[in-house]
């Protein structure tokens, strides 16, 4: 091939790589959820309206309305990412101890810290039970948070770190602590004095559990 074939050769630019409808439908969806996500956070669930989300989206209705029924089945969609990302975040804290009470505590003082997040609360422990129910909002809980909570307890009972319990009460009782004191530091007029006599009590609660 001459020299300047092979230069043109060499230019001639790659085809795009076409998505397939499902990859462009998923696209879609991420990006109604975070662009909801944000709002539902900074304004709250009542106060955003499906024409702020498409507007902000840079999307039409009927695309919204495609994907989703009503703005309460794309606020559960985002309510459960943001389920699995507490999740992820209480994973990766409590993932480096042996002990799997010691990871019920870790992962436990992780998800304090996270719902202290104005948009984690207002999202999942203010905003998500009115809207979806107590129901709904456990059915979430229990595929995420909650769930961990029962298999570290579980695991606890079964490698003797703490005594036979019953572990979906016991982590009920965990888990309402967990959510009253995330919500009282995030209100308190001093939230790093709450938030660490929260860490504190929390901790105390769980040596006691596991007296």
């Amino acid at each position: 091939m001459p020299p300047a074939a092979q230069t043109a050769h060499a230019r001639k630019p790659t085809p795009p790589v076409r998505r397939t409808q499902v990859e462009r439908s998923e696209a879609t969806v991420s990006h109604l959820v975070a662009t909801a996500r944000d709002l539902f956070a900074t304004k709250g669930f009542a106060d955003t309206s499906i024409e702020d989300i498409v507007r902000a989206a840079g999307v039409t209705r009927g695309a919204l309305y495609h994907h989703f029924e009503n703005k309460t089945e794309l606020f559960r969609a985002v309510v459960e990412a943001e389920a699995r990302r507490l999740s992820e975040r209480v994973v990766a804290a409590a993932q480096h101890k042996r002990d799997p009470w010691k990871q019920v505590e870790i992962g436990a003082l992780a998800f304090l810290d996270a719902c202290v997040d104005p948009d984690v609360q207002r999202i999942l422990l203010i905003d998500a039970a009115s809207v979806l129910g107590w129901a709904g909002l456990r059915e979430i809980e229990s595929r995420s948070t909650m769930a961990l909570l029962t298999l570290g307890i579980e695991n606890s009972i079964r490698e003797k770190k703490l005594r036979r319990r019953d572990p979906e009460a016991l982590t009920s009782i965990l888990f309402g602590a967990m959510c009253e004191l995330s919500m009282v530091a995030a209100r308190a007029s001093d939230q790093g004095a709450a938030l660490a006599s929260a860490r504190k009590e929390l901790q105390a609660l769980l040596r006691d559990i596991a007296a």
